[in-house]
This record gives C-alpha cells, structure tokens and sequence, in this order.
C-alpha cells in the first residue's frame, strides 16, 4: 500500500509537465491500486488510502482527456467511501458515542475531517464526472450523513467548528457561515441538481409530447433560467485575500450557471421560451463569464501549480459565453474578454492536456471565431505567458488591482442572496441563499 500511494502521489503531480514521467507513474499506480484490490479478496480491509489515491487518479485522468476513465475511477472511489461507511460517517459516530464529540482530542479532530474531506472530495469528482460525461451522479444527497468540511484552520489546528449537513445548508433560514471548501460543495450539488433533473424531464418529453406536456417543458426551462448561483457573501471579494481555493470557488460558482443556462438553452426545441427570459438568461451568463475573466486576469501571474485542475474548464465556458455574444453583436469589451481568455488557454496547451481539448472543442463549436478574431496567436494576448512560470510569492490579492478594473460594484453585484424574486416559495426553502 506504501509503493502505491508514493506511485500515486508523483502520478498527480506533474500536471502541468510535459515528461513521460506522469503517464509512466500513472500507469504503476494504476496497476498497484488493482493488485491492492485484487488481494482483499471479501473486500474487507479497504484503507482510507485507496480512496484517496483512486481520487487522485481520477483527476489526472480528467487532467489529461481521459473522461471516461476518469469517470470509472471516481466509481471505483465512490464504491470504497461506501464501503467504509464515509457518506454518513457523523451519524454512525453519533449513534456509537453520543458523547464523543465533547472529548475530542486533537488527532481525533484531524482524522475526523480528513474522512470528511476525502468523502466530500469523491463528492466533487462524480459531480464532475457527472458533468463531463452526461451520466448521473452515483452519490445521492438524501444519503449522506456527513458533516461539510470544515475551514481549513481548523483542519489545521484540529480544532472543532460549528458543522452542519448539506441539507442544511442550502435552506434559505440557516444563517451558518461556511468554509470554502463546504460552499463548492454546495454550488456543485445544486447545479447538478438542476442538471439531472433537465436531462430527465428531457427524457420524459422526448415520449410524450403533448400540449401538456410542452407547456410544462417550458416552465421547467424558464425556471432553470432564472437560477443563477451565488458566492456566500462573507466568501466574497475583498472580504478575505483572494488565495486559489476562493479563486476556484468563484470561479466555478460562475461556470455553474453558465453550464445550467446553456443546458436549459439546447433543450429549448419549441422556441416557448420568452424573448425577456432569453434576454435575461443572455445578461447573467456574460455576468458569470466576465466574473471568471476578471479573476484569470487578477491571478494570471501565479504560478500554473497553484490553479485548480478545473479552472480550464472554467476558461472555456467564459469563452463560449463571449464567443456566442461577439459573434452576434462584436461588442468590443467582449472581444477583449474572448482575446484574454483565449490567449491563457493557448498558454496552456503545451503542458496541460485538457486545455488542448477545450480549444479543440472551441473551434468545433464556433469555427468561424479563429477567422475573424484574425491570425493574431492567441498566446501573446495572454499575460506573456507567465503563468507558466513559478511565481516568487504566494497567491494574494492585489485589492488596488481589482479596484483598478472597477470592480467594486460588481463586487456587490454577485452578493450571496441576490435577487429571488424568480423563485417560488417552494424552491426558494430548497436551495436557499446559493440560488437567486
């Protein structure tokens, strides 16, 4: 198990490098993980570690184009959580011990939220993978019995938190603050909510398609439409230094509602939709996608390592936003938005595979964006490329710079509960302040 996790480990590592070491070590690991498995014959002694390193693998694999592995790998660490019971870890704590949470020690602390956050982390990935290859997502919330992560000081520190349930979370009357970490959690889980329940209603017309049943398509499309997610407000910008983890969680709260609005887009066959609804949708997407420009440009000089391994995915969904808007109306601040963007993806090609990819995909959707953006390489737009070069600082977040873009407003704009004048009483109890 040592040999393996060590493989594992130097597998994840070398994202951003181009040497045959990543796929060779990706390979042993692979095959250390299988043989692991194949000597528990009763599957009785799966370790926390064999979780933790299908994981890794599955996001190297997602790293490097390997979807459907990825997928597969994810199943594999969804089953092993299972397995050791980690999706209602705190209820079966509680129910052996219902003191044992005033007793704590420290080590105690910390091995709790490491099973936590390695069940939260298998969270994460089938909710990518979901995304990723259209399937549904194997972890169901009405499951799980696990406290979200805690802040990463008290992970640290080993020292106990306030924690609450996901189902908790997402009600709009729960007041709690909650860590980086538990809010991505909790973005991911609505949007893909949202998700599946689009691709099933989908299914459902597909067979029946009358009256009753386009009009009821409509008003499911519509409300899809009107969701737009929002950052916790005490997460917000200029409330805490802007480190990679705030990054990402801005970030991808911005491509949540780009993925949902476009899915709710491609699935409007009868034009029922309203020309306000669009109009509105159209706003809140260039709204999402100027959102994670303005973060790629404050943190374009960190050195690549410090990106998480779905900022690009993160890029690319900006840049279909831009390129839709640009190629209709050629507004000239979406054209700098599409150039910037498309430059750091180009940046990154040469060392991560998925940004490769995600430019394939860009010229297939929109292949005339190439021809009439010019034959400018994309590259030098970009920040001279130096995000590929290792930064001689931590991350932080320059608050003049992000003044300098005008952002103070925009800054409000995104607040954590918005405007829920689009949701009924219902939904609104549902998802609470993540939605607006």
């Amino acid at each position: 198990m040592e040999s393996m996790t060590i493989s594992q480990t130097w597998t994840s590592t070398p994202l951003v490098s181009s040497s045959n070491w990543s796929e060779r070590l990706y390979h042993a690991c692979r095959k250390e993980l299988q043989e692991a498995e194949l000597k528990d014959r009763l599957l009785d002694r799966v370790k926390l570690a064999q979780a933790q390193a299908w994981i890794l693998v599955a996001v190297y694999e997602l790293c490097r184009g390997y979807f459907l592995r990825a997928w597969m790998s994810t199943s594999r660490a969804v089953r092993l959580i299972q397995l050791m019971g980690l999706h209602r870890y705190d209820r079966l704590l509680l129910n052996r011990n219902p003191t044992s949470r005033i007793i704590h020690t420290a080590k105690n602390v910390i091995n709790a939220e490491e099973r936590r956050r390695v069940f939260w982390q298998t969270f994460l990935m089938d909710r990518y993978s979901s995304v990723t290859t259209g399937s549904p997502p194997l972890i169901q919330e009405k499951d799980i019995f696990t406290y979200l992560p805690a802040s990463n000081d008290a992970f640290a520190g080993g020292f106990e938190e306030q924690y609450t349930f996901l189902s908790n979370a997402t009600k709009t009357n729960n007041s709690q603050r909650v860590s980086q970490f538990a809010a991505t959690v909790v973005v991911s889980s609505l949007c893909v909510s949202k998700l599946v329940d689009l691709e099933r209603y989908d299914l459902e017309t597909a067979v029946d398609e009358s009256l009753h049943s386009v009009a009821t398509e409509s008003s499911k499309l519509q409300n899809a439409l009107a969701v737009v997610f929002r950052v916790p407000e005490h997460l917000n910008l200029g409330t805490s230094p802007l480190d990679p983890s705030l990054a990402f969680l801005h970030t991808s709260t911005a491509t949540s509602t780009i993925i949902l609005h476009r899915a709710a887009q491609s699935r409007d066959r009868h034009g029922f939709i309203s020309a306000n609804v669009l109009l509105h949708s159209k706003k809140e997407c260039l709204k999402a996608a100027d959102h994670i420009a303005r973060i790629m440009e404050l943190t374009s000089q960190w050195d690549s390592r410090s990106y998480h391994f779905l900022a690009f995915y993160s890029l690319y969904s900006a840049v279909a936003v831009f390129a839709a808007s640009w190629l209709t109306d050629r507004q000239p601040s979406h054209e700098k938005s599409l150039r910037f963007l498309l430059g750091l993806l180009e940046s990154f090609k040469e060392k991560v595979r998925l940004a490769q990819i995600l430019l394939q995909d860009i010229d297939a959707e929109f292949p005339e964006l190439q021809n009439l953006l010019g034959a400018q390489d994309w590259s030098s737009i970009a920040v001279q490329s130096t995000v590929l070069q290792p930064a001689s600082s931590e991350p932080a977040f320059d608050l003049a710079r992000y003044d300098a873009h005008n952002d103070s407003a925009h800054i409000s704009e995104i607040s954590f509960y918005g405007d829920a004048s689009f949701w009924s009483t219902d939904e609104s109890l549902l998802y609470g302040g993540f939605l607006s």
